[in-house]
């Protein structure tokens, strides 16, 4: 079997994708909004100031990969996390 070396450090109740799993369960309707793909999204501070000046969901890899949904060093989706927890893929925009 294949080692998971962040899985540790992202599943931990202060990591920020503990915080939207939480948001997701704790507001059905943002999150039928983030389902629905374009309505809402779920980022960081910075994505968030981007938006109201650009009027777009955009994020820096960094900051995505500090989510716990992005690995830093491939820069892609973690899948498994997306699974495990039951978040949408739309949290984060296309």
């Amino acid at each position: 079997m294949r080692r998971l070396p962040l899985l540790g450090s992202i599943l931990i109740p202060t990591s920020p994708v503990a915080q939207i799993l939480w948001l997701l369960r704790n507001r059905q309707d943002l999150a039928q909004r983030v389902r629905r793909g374009g309505e809402a999204f779920i980022g960081t501070l910075s994505s968030y100031l981007a938006y109201l000046v650009s009027n777009r969901y955009i994020n820096d890899a960094s900051n995505e990969a500090l989510t716990g949904l992005w690995h830093p060093g491939s820069l892609r989706r973690i899948d498994l996390v997306y699974e495990l927890l039951g978040i949408p893929r739309e949290v984060g925009g296309a």
